[in-house]
């Protein structure tokens, strides 16, 4: 992170007045309003807005050019509102976030954690997953969360200010997998977001929609050496404001360790994530250049 004072104080001050003005607004009227700003980014983007037309040329190839078109509009719009809600969902009291958020499947972390060795959260940047935090947190009490802080350490000190109201606890993912380790032997849940290119030089080669992609093997390097099972977690948003987060049967360790077993344990956990993306892939970060070796 490079410390650039002024620069951070300006855009934290430019961030403090957009969250102040969101808190104005109904939470619909506050993704509407992202939706919007998603739109301008599509119309100005053109750099990203051609990355993700090609991914999906290549990842969906079922898709015409005409659907292609509509699907990465679509996803600047959802990418825009999913900047937003999160700053909007944070003044939601405890019943507010009971009516928005109904969770399905919340016993699968409960059979997970029944090992005793702790309880991965799988999930990729897909629908609503930063907004989820907040009510996963309140139902599991505390819930680790594995993430690249923003760069401005005003706006990062001020987020998980707002996570950890209800319970979530935020991981700097550099260095992290230490602490990872301890968490699960000690019986945490820890959320982890698996979808993502790593750095250059990091991570192993599995397919992901159908293309060989560069992809982090960490969480279930962590699992095979602690046996720790993984939930798949997708959170879905919907018109009205409200949203439905699923987490689903707990993916348990292969027997043994090594190369093999762990990119199995990859291929497995990346798989609930390409599922749903076929479902809605609208929903997806597109403009990621997810498949650059």
């Amino acid at each position: 992170m490079k410390h650039r004072p002024l620069r951070h104080r300006l855009e934290y001050s430019a961030y403090l007045a957009l969250s102040r003005a969101l808190m104005v607004l109904p939470h619909r009227a506050v993704r509407a309003f992202g939706r919007g700003l998603g739109a301008l980014g599509h119309a100005l983007d053109a750099r990203h807005r051609a990355l993700a037309r090609r991914n999906l040329a290549v990842a969906l190839p079922e898709l015409d050019a005409v659907e292609r078109c509509r699907v990465v509009a679509a996803c600047y719009r959802h990418f825009g509102a999913a900047f937003c809600e999160p700053l909007s969902a944070c003044r939601f009291s405890a019943k507010e976030l009971e009516q928005r958020f109904r969770i399905e499947g919340l016993a699968h972390v409960e059979d997970a954690l029944a090992g005793g060795r702790g309880a991965l959260i799988v999930c990729g940047h897909f629908g609503s997953w930063q907004t989820a935090i907040y009510p996963l947190a309140r139902a599991l009490g505390t819930l680790h969360v594995v993430a690249r802080p923003p760069d401005n350490p005003f706006v990062a000190r001020d987020l998980m200010r707002l996570r950890e109201r209800w319970g979530a606890v935020v991981l700097d993912r550099s260095g992290v997998g230490h602490r990872v380790v301890n968490l699960l032997r000690r019986g945490a849940v820890v959320g982890v977001v698996i979808d993502q290119r790593p750095p250059p030089g990091a991570g192993i080669v599995v397919p992901f929609l159908g293309r060989p992609a560069r992809s982090t093997e960490v969480p279930a390097f962590i699992a095979t050496r602690l046996g720790t099972p993984a939930v798949p977690m997708t959170c879905w948003p919907h018109d009205d404001g409200t949203y439905t987060i699923r987490l689903g049967p707990p993916i348990t360790t292969a027997v043994g360790q090594g190369p093999e077993a762990v990119e199995r344990l990859t291929r497995a956990y990346l798989a609930t994530v390409e599922e749903d993306i076929r479902r809605r892939p609208e929903l997806w970060l597109w403009m990621h250049d997810r498949w650059k070796a």
